[in-house]
């Protein structure tokens, strides 16, 4: 879990070409059944929070969406009952 930086040196200095964050096993897992469509607008992979929170399945497509206009990729890796762990990277 955390932020990481990948970087070419010019003259010495550090230049920057990406940087990735990381949140990891956050949630309950997402079933596998849902991953191909976890990104899609009101996507059936809602579920209610750990806290009762409703779902109405836009809000990874939002993120998406933000991150897709800034040149970057995002993608997970999930295990029911386990956790998620997301990555996004963007370019410098």
């Amino acid at each position: 879990m955390g932020k990481s930086y990948s970087c070419l040196l010019r003259n010495g200095y550090p230049l920057l070409q990406s940087a990735r964050y990381t949140r990891a096993r956050i949630g309950v897992g997402i079933p596998g059944k849902y991953h191909a469509t976890l990104f899609n607008k009101f996507s059936k992979a809602g579920r209610p929070g750990l806290k009762g929170q409703v779902s109405i399945g836009l809000g990874m497509s939002i993120i998406k969406t933000l991150v897709e206009w800034h040149k970057g990729e995002i993608w997970f890796r999930s295990k029911e009952h386990e956790g998620t762990t997301f990555y996004i990277e963007l370019p410098k």
